[in-house]
């Protein structure tokens, strides 16, 4: 926390000084070099950057007193690629490398997709272990390791351009060699008739029809397909679970509403043409970036995109129907219609794109369902793993953060709190971190529209977190003070017995999906009641024949 803080000082410093630097260098004839590392030696001159030469001192021999080395791994495989270097992951996430490829990447927030051909991933960076990036990496076999050592980082870094033999130990180390052009290729047929068999398994897929209404009930959830799996997992759940651990009310809008409403309403056959046209030109490869024409496609659909009233009159009743209650009793459906339009727009987001054409999946099969639930007003957040996503161990993997969720599946700066325990014995809990989150995330009384599409829970693909999941009301950040403020950190009976009730959960939930290996996330409301929003295969463990 003191790190990322030192990092923020001196962000905004360089930002306040580098502009007036620039032009006063300028006037006074100053050469340009002089002037862009001016702000530079500011912050070097500061008590932040004292501080930080401090950190980087203790922080080795922290590790080393801890016994937790150089490296943390996030996604294990022994693997054989030229190294490549780039400042941030993001940068680099929509090229197709023709052989295996090592990138060595300062940043990766995990908000990013692995770029095709890429077999590795190594970082300075901290990604969370539940991030999109993460979960992709083991469903995909790539190693996705952070090094704690800047030296060692460096070195690597040094290499790039070489080839590199890397793998990974059941003690949590990573080691590396160079080796010979000739083990590169010997490893590149391989990958590529993996990355071919991918492909192929979703090219023949259809789109979803629309069903002809506006809202499907939980009750309706599992006949036919017309809402994702989210909604259908929910209802799957009902009746399964202890007394005392709640399902939400849930109504959702189902598959192709949106290609509807744009089909159906002359108001919306311009906006529904801009799209088309975008998407052809995606696919041909002759768009503008990427990144311009899905901003400007989001910002058209959030724009001019017209709901038409009998869309709208069936969602509030629908709504009403579910038994979710309005904020304050008042339907609210402008600011309702704008969360759903979120939603919806979300489909043309850079890394979707990235990820479906990776993976073979036509832009045009990509379907939006939107499971509408009532925010809860939660004290902690929690993501259980029924497998231990890194070791695939027989054991429960849970992660816990103060507020909201999204701090946590949303890749928030810090480490949450992680644990582990036996299936058969869920008080006996082993500690993997303390939290380290910066801020908690709050929100009044409100609804969220989650999305539900059918390329969220492909076997094979990963593709949960893909999409938006958009609050009626927006969120609020405040500061989390673990020490005065948090009983979960002051008392570790109260720490020990909820963790050991989130366990329980898991394990229960995975009986009900018959032994499936599940990714579940919850909350715990600030009375103590536990609520279940989502339950879905873990990634690697999905049944056969569920596409």
């Amino acid at each position: 926390r003191v790190r990322r803080a030192l990092g923020t000082v001196s962000d905004e410093l360089s930002g306040r000084l580098a502009k007036p630097a620039s032009i006063l260098g300028k006037s006074l004839g100053v050469d340009p070099w002089a002037s862009d590392l001016f702000a530079e030696e500011i912050v070097r001159g500061s008590p932040a950057f004292a501080v930080s030469l401090v950190l980087s001192r203790i922080e080795p021999l922290l590790r080393s007193a801890a016994d937790l080395g150089s490296w943390q791994i996030v996604s294990p495989a022994n693997i054989v690629g030229r190294v490549v270097v780039a400042s941030g992951l993001h940068e680099v996430q929509e090229l197709e490398y023709d052989e295996p490829t090592i990138v060595a990447s300062r940043q990766v927030t995990g908000e990013e997709e692995i770029p095709v051909g890429c077999v590795g991933v190594v970082t300075c960076d901290t990604p969370d272990m539940l991030s999109h990036v993460s979960v992709r990496a083991r469903n995909e076999g790539v190693l996705l390791a952070t090094c704690h050592d800047d030296d060692l980082f460096e070195q690597i870094e040094k290499l790039a351009g070489g080839v590199l033999r890397m793998e990974t130990s059941s003690g949590g180390d990573v080691t590396y060699e160079t080796v010979d052009e000739a083990s590169l290729k010997a490893s590149s047929g391989d990958h590529a008739s993996h990355a071919a068999e991918s492909k192929s398994k979703f090219a023949k897929l259809k789109a979803p029809e629309w069903c002809g209404s506006w809202v499907v009930q939980m009750d309706d959830f599992l006949d036919g397909s017309n809402v994702g799996a989210k909604s259908k997992n929910l209802a799957k759940l009902r009746g399964q679970l202890p007394s005392e651990v709640i399902l939400p009310s849930s109504a959702t809008v189902p598959f192709s509403s949106f290609e509807n409403v744009l089909e159906g309403n002359r108001e919306n056959h311009a906006l529904r043409d801009h799209l088309k046209r975008t998407l052809d030109s995606i696919e041909k490869g002759t768009s503008r970036s990427l990144q311009e024409e899905l901003t400007e496609s989001r910002a058209l659909v959030m724009k001019d995109l017209y709901i038409p009233n009998q869309a709208s009159d069936a969602i509030e009743e629908g709504i009403e129907k579910a038994g979710i209650s309005w904020p304050d009793g008042k339907v609210r459906w402008e600011d309702a219609s704008t969360a759903l339009k979120s939603v919806w727009a979300s489909k043309f987001n850079e890394r979707a794109f990235v990820s479906a054409r990776k993976a073979g999946i036509k832009q045009d099969y990509v379907r939006m369902a939107v499971l509408i639930q009532e925010v809860v007003d939660a004290q902690y957040a929690f993501v259980i793993h029924t497998v231990h996503p890194t070791t695939r161990a027989q054991e429960i993997y849970a992660e816990m953060v103060v507020g909201l969720g999204e701090t946590l599946v949303g890749n928030y700066a810090g480490s949450a709190w992680s644990y582990v325990t036996p299936k058969d014995s869920t008080s006996d809990i082993s500690i993997v971190s303390y939290p380290s989150k910066s801020v908690a995330l709050t929100t009044p009384a409100s609804l969220i529209f989650r999305s539900d599409s059918n390329g969220e829970d492909l076997p094979g693909y990963a593709g949960a977190g893909l999409y938006d999941s958009v609050p009626m009301d927006e969120q609020s950040t405040v500061p989390v003070d673990y020490v005065t403020e948090c009983k979960m950190y002051q008392e570790e009976g109260y720490r020990n017995s909820v963790m050991s009730q989130v366990a329980s959960l898991g394990v229960e939930i995975e009986k009900a999906f018959g032994g499936v290996p599940q990714d579940i996330e919850g909350c715990i409301t600030r009375d103590g009641r536990i609520v279940v929003v989502q339950s879905r295969p873990m990634a690697g463990f999905e049944p056969e024949g569920t596409v």
